[in-house]
């Protein structure tokens, strides 16, 4: 019945082991990518704040050009202006914003436009508030304009020498251009793992671990199983070949026969006493040298004596070290090496 039953459990262990696990896999993978997701939304913003802190930067002792005087009643309207550079003279709807907005999107603009806006200042800045909010992320950044003028500058560092699994862009938008600020990511691992939800993840990793132990214990089992079954058998098979005979002090094995010590004698009855074949060593020790500081030594030198008789008389049997406890010795039929 129990093994009925252990055969039954197994293949259910292994499916939900493997159902599970798959669970697993797959809330690890839609945790890691919503984590992603969230950082690449949390870096855009960072993202921004850098391109708004470059310019403020870098233009605070450039004097302000234009009207960014506050004007609360008009804003979101639109008014006509016009601009004029060395070569190029265009009228253009300007929409009023607030004085911060306005002032942040001009020293972007004025630094593309006298080509002092660079994607290296862009990535240290990023890099700064990355690591103050402890994200573990490498980055590199590029910037395109569109509008007027178009331009395209060079990326902060070598795109292909980074793990791309992230992804952050932010647009200023200045009335006739736009600047586009682009961010390739390679996020730690751990740094994703941080911001996961972990509950239903380690839920499934207990049911997980519980579900292997009880598999592995089938396993067990039936390895122990057939352990003891293959013992039963050796034990059959001995009783079944009458290997050989004992008539008084001797041992006869088909036309073989040999005189055999008192000690001899008493330890190969011991064996045979034992419906497994199976003597303890402890037992064999005191049986035969009781209190003797050579304990070990002569029965080492006794069993291998045993043996030597055996094959002499071409007994196929042998006397080994149990391999299933190193305590005991067991008398079975010879295995060939």
């Amino acid at each position: 019945m129990k093994k009925l039953l252990n055969e039954t459990l197994r293949p259910l262990y292994l499916l939900l082991f493997i159902i599970i696990g798959g669970g697993l896999g797959w809330t690890l993978y839609f945790e890691i990518n919503n984590s992603k997701t969230n950082l690449n939304i949390e870096i855009t913003c960072y993202l921004e704040q850098a391109a708004e802190e470059n310019g403020r930067a870098k233009n605070k002792n450039t004097p302000t050009i234009g009207d960014y005087s506050n004007r609360p009643d008009l804003l979101g309207t639109y008014e006509i202006r016009t601009f004029r550079s060395a070569d190029t003279t265009f009228t253009y709807r300007h929409q009023i914003l607030d004085i911060e907005t306005e002032i942040s999107n001009g020293n972007q603009f004025f630094l593309l436009l006298t080509d002092q806006l660079n994607s290296k200042d862009i990535q240290i800045l990023l890099d700064s508030t990355l690591n103050s909010k402890k994200i573990k992320a490498k980055a590199t950044i590029g910037i395109t304009s569109s509008g007027y003028p178009i331009k395209q500058l060079s990326w902060s560092n070598d795109t292909l020498t980074i793990n791309k699994n992230g992804y952050a862009k932010y647009t200023m938008t200045f009335d006739f251009t736009q600047i586009h600020y682009t961010a390739y990511l390679s996020y730690d691992f751990f740094t994703l793992w941080k911001r996961t939800n972990k509950t239903f993840i380690y839920l499934l990793g207990i049911i997980e671990v519980v579900v292997s132990v009880l598999l592995a214990l089938t396993f067990i089992r039936k390895r122990k199983a057939k352990a003891i079954q293959q013992e039963e058998e050796v034990t059959k098979e001995i009783k079944r070949r009458n290997y050989f005979a004992i008539d008084g002090k001797y041992i006869q094995c088909g036309e073989s026969t040999k005189k055999l010590t008192p000690q001899t004698l008493t330890i190969l009855q011991m064996f045979l006493e034992n419906e497994e074949y199976r003597v303890s060593k402890e037992d064999i020790k005191e049986a035969i040298w009781p209190g003797a500081t050579t304990q070990l030594t002569n029965m080492t030198t006794a069993i291998n004596r045993l043996n030597d008789i055996l094959q002499e008389i071409h007994c196929n049997l042998e006397i080994v070290t149990d391999p299933h406890d190193r305590d005991y010795y067991l008398l079975q039929p010879h295995r060939s090496k």
